[in-house]
């Protein structure tokens, strides 16, 4: 309680320039690490950029988005998961044993809560942005906060389940294989025993797809993403939202981004953007490995006249 009472200090007499590193105690006495830069302006929005599912610090995604969006008098908001700091070589056991994407739309929105009371020269205007599991924590999270008005997900799809896109995935790559249908169905049957199973288990001393490294998905956070469809979410939204995805992602199957374009033009909504790129991959390359700068850069250039 001492720690918050600190920050709500420096936030309120740091109504010019703010810049630093700071914890946020959760209620199970655990620390989110906190990383914010503003601008010397009276008054600015904030985007808030959203790691996605590795084991990695946010921190090289936050010193990106603070070259590119400071100049601009847009601050900039990152949150570490579970027991990471901008230092973290390693796969924490907190991260093991906590990280679900339930308790990472939790942190955003008690770290949100105090600055939305304390930090005096932020002028409301909030623009979130992520990619593959980042842009569903981004879309999970902006309707919970009245402040959002501009949403940018990359590479996350929202029109099916993650369960439903691993299974398409699985038989899209089976029949360019040249598999058997019958074949194809026992690998899908085999995939949805083994969801019903994380599903009915989620612990989190056991793993799967994991590479000890850097993807270390235990039962616990496949049990809380398998079944999350951001569509309905979405769809509810009247702010601007962009959407891109690649036609060549293995990760996230383009279909699922397709169908939430269609939604939105089943109801007549015309505040989504969505840019598909063709050739793409997952991480932005092209088939023979090229990156695309373009797909970031142009998400870029959409939020930053969506906040301005």
């Amino acid at each position: 309680m001492k720690r918050i009472f600190l920050i709500i200090w420096i936030f309120t007499i740091s109504s010019h320039s703010f810049a630093d590193t700071f914890a946020v105690p959760r209620a199970d006495g655990t620390q989110i690490t906190v990383y914010l830069d503003a601008p010397k302006t009276s008054s600015f929005p904030i985007l808030i950029g959203f790691q996605g599912s590795t084991c990695v610090t946010s921190f090289p995604m936050h010193q990106m988005l603070k070259s590119a969006l400071l100049p601009l008098n847009i601050g900039i908001l990152s949150l570490e998961k579970r027991g990471l700091a901008s230092t973290s070589t390693t796969c924490p056991d907190e991260y093991l044993q906590e990280n679900t994407i339930q308790d990472r739309v939790a942190d955003h929105l008690l770290v949100l809560a105090i600055l939305r009371k304390n930090f005096l020269s932020w002028n409301h205007t909030l623009g979130l942005a992520g990619g593959s599991e980042g842009g569903m924590i981004a879309a999970l999270v902006a309707p919970l906060i009245p402040d959002t008005s501009a949403v940018a997900i990359l590479a996350s799809g929202g029109g099916l389940t993650m369960s439903e896109e691993m299974l398409l995935l699985t038989k899209k790559e089976m029949q360019r294989q040249g598999s058997s249908e019958e074949d194809i169905q026992t690998a899908l049957a085999q995939m949805e025993k083994q969801f019903s199973e994380m599903k009915s288990h989620p612990v989190s001393d056991r793993e799967w797809l994991s590479d000890g490294k850097t993807a270390r998905n235990t039962f616990k956070w496949w049990a809380s993403i398998l079944d999350v469809k951001l569509e309905s979410v979405l769809v509810s939204l009247t702010i601007p939202i962009y959407v891109a995805h690649g036609t060549a992602d293995t990760s996230c199957p383009v279909e699922s981004s397709d169908i939430l374009a269609q939604a939105f033009l089943k109801d007549q909504k015309s505040n989504l953007t969505y840019q598909r790129y063709d050739g793409l991959e997952h991480n932005w390359t092209d088939k023979q490995g090229n990156p695309h700068p373009e797909v970031l850069n142009n998400a870029m250039a959409w939020m930053i006249q969506s906040l301005q």
